[in-house]
């Protein structure tokens, strides 16, 4: 895991707390968890760009929502978690250089038929958060949390979006986890001290 959570500490703050696990989407709370950028999407600022979960049991893996366009380079970086990915407004294809004599529209729609897609598929406008908490809800089941009392981000998650995700987890009960981050956020790790330091000495 390449984050900077330190998992037993973790543990401890949500056995404090009376939470099963932490579901994190703010991207600071994102990169702070996995290492990496939540993408594109993060931009907007809303739930739904991407989720974490880091179960209170430590016997079970960081569960990890993105978007799709992001979705390999987090699985390169985060080999120990299991990832899902929901699709947001960005295409990419594939362009086969076998292709090569033909237009470039031609070889684009030829890049699109091959990803193996799902019939009507279609991407959304930016991004939808019910189709990234429906990922969601597969992490939570698959690690035994789908009627799990988790905390959120609350200080970030918009109330509308917060609506949404309850409609969505109706197992779930959503409890303000700001605090147990925080507190987890204030002791920093070795590396997270070395990079302080480089950034003071950059600036």
């Amino acid at each position: 895991m390449t984050g900077f959570v330190d998992r037993q500490r973790a543990a401890q703050l949500m056995d404090r707390a009376g939470i099963e696990a932490l579901v994190l989407c703010a991207p600071e709370a994102f990169h702070y968890a996995t290492g990496a950028s939540i993408g594109p999407s993060g931009l907007f600022r809303r739930a739904g760009a991407g989720f974490v979960v880091i179960p209170a049991g430590q016997d079970l893996p960081v569960g990890v929502v993105v978007a799709d366009f992001n979705a390999g380079q987090l699985q390169l970086a985060l080999s120990d978690a299991v990832i899902r990915s929901h699709p947001i407004w960005i295409e990419t294809a594939t362009l086969d250089a076998s292709t090569a004599g033909q237009g470039l529209a031609q070889r684009v729609e030829a890049g699109l038929a091959s990803s193996g897609r799902a019939p009507g598929f279609s991407r959304p406008a930016t991004f939808e958060l019910a189709r990234s908490v429906r990922e969601l809800k597969e992490i939570l089941s698959g690690f035994g949390l789908e009627r799990a009392r988790i905390g959120v981000d609350l200080d970030f998650i918009p109330a509308a979006d917060l609506s949404v995700m309850q409609a969505l987890l109706p197992g779930c009960t959503m409890v303000d986890g700001s605090a147990v981050l925080d507190r987890l956020r204030a002791i920093k790790s070795p590396r997270e001290i070395d990079l302080l330091q480089q950034g003071i000495i950059l600036s």
